[in-house]
């Protein structure tokens, strides 16, 4: 072929090319790849049963890790179920089970006796999990505000985890942990500077500096990522600024593995709304895939930004990116032109 006769057929070809719309581009092609979850902790508050009931928030939690007086031993020999406690979460276990909910028991610190022989924790866990039906167990072990917080004395909680996890999947139950200032667990002897009258959750080595002052242990991170657990629910990203929640949230998504990593976000007085709009954002952008709320009854400022981070904003304008995080806009999530709901043209556009 000539050159001439070359550029004949190349540049109409071009042209058709260059004018056909991009349907698509710019959104994530994974936007539909995952469920979004969004789970909360909650008690026997009545409050937190009625906001599940709640038609306002009908669809938004998918489960609950329930406070409802479950404690290890101190010395690791079993489980105890304060049965007046548990009376008293009737209504919260009714309302999670009526809205076809996940519900998982709290358990609060795990001794060093359970930790050096799991054995009898796993088996009472087992059979409270049969007695009242539940779906699994979360952990809120902040005995050293970290859960522990020297490397040594973490690798042998984590295996304790790892036990009871696997113990769980095998009857089909799921394990949650909740944890904090994991970016401070070190390689260093177990020394907690500790006063008079003080806690070792006070006066943790993992929690006496800011954040940036720790080095990174990457066995830290590899036990979390490798873990048999399900879900671990970091909670660093409860407080402060919103400069130190995406310190936070940056930290946890770049060293922990995403499927399973939970991020907590707790009812603050001090939240305004364009904090919530940024933390959402970073939250949105970041790949995370489950958000937990402390605590029941969530406070009405999350409604609008939880609806439309578990939805991916469907339905928030005509370009949902332009109406996503704009709150005066409404989300009809009916609406098919949203990015978690690609047409099967823009789909092929994306290839």
């Amino acid at each position: 072929m000539t050159s001439l006769g070359f550029l004949v057929v190349i540049v109409p070809l071009l042209l058709v090319c260059s004018a056909t719309p991009r349907v698509g581009v710019g959104l994530r092609k994974d936007a539909k790849s995952e469920k979004r979850t969004i789970m909360a902790w909650a008690t026997a508050d009545l409050a937190a049963a009625e906001q599940i009931r709640n038609a306002t928030w009908r669809g938004i939690f998918d489960g609950v890790h329930a406070f409802c007086g479950a404690t290890v031993r101190p010395d690791g020999t079993g489980i105890d179920l304060n049965q007046s406690q548990w009376n008293e979460c009737s209504p919260l276990y009714r309302s999670v089970r009526e809205s076809g909910m996940k519900f998982y028991l709290v358990v609060g610190n795990v001794p060093e006796g359970a930790i050096s022989k799991p054995g009898p924790v796993i088996s009472a866990a087992m059979d409270l999990a049969s007695k009242y039906d539940l779906d699994g167990f979360s952990l809120d072990d902040e005995y050293d505000c970290a859960p522990r917080s020297t490397l040594d004395r973490l690798r042998a909680w984590v295996k304790f985890v790892d036990e009871f996890a696997e113990a769980l999947h095998s009857v089909g139950l799921k394990l949650s942990a909740a944890v904090q200032a994991m970016f401070g667990v070190q390689n260093v002897p177990y020394h907690p500077h500790c006063g008079p009258n003080k806690t070792p959750a006070e006066c943790s080595q993992a929690c006496d500096k800011h954040p940036s002052q720790y080095p990174l242990d990457l066995e830290v991170t590899q036990l979390m990522s490798e873990s048999r657990i399900d879900r671990w629910l970091e909670m660093d990203t409860y407080y402060f600024t919103t400069g130190r929640f995406l310190n936070a949230l940056d930290w946890y998504v770049d060293n922990v593995a995403k499927d399973k990593l939970g991020l907590a976000m707790m009812n603050r007085d001090d939240l305004t709304e364009d904090g919530l709009l940024a933390r959402f954002y970073a939250i949105d952008k970041s790949g995370v895939e489950w958000i937990n709320i402390f605590l029941l009854p969530a406070s009405d400022i999350f409604l609008p930004l939880l609806k439309r981070w578990k939805t991916r904003c469907a339905g928030c304008g005509v370009q949902s990116v332009l109406g996503c995080y704009d709150l005066t806009i409404p989300c009809n999530q009916t609406q098919s032109n949203s990015p978690d709901l690609l047409t099967d043209q823009q789909e092929r556009l994306l290839l």
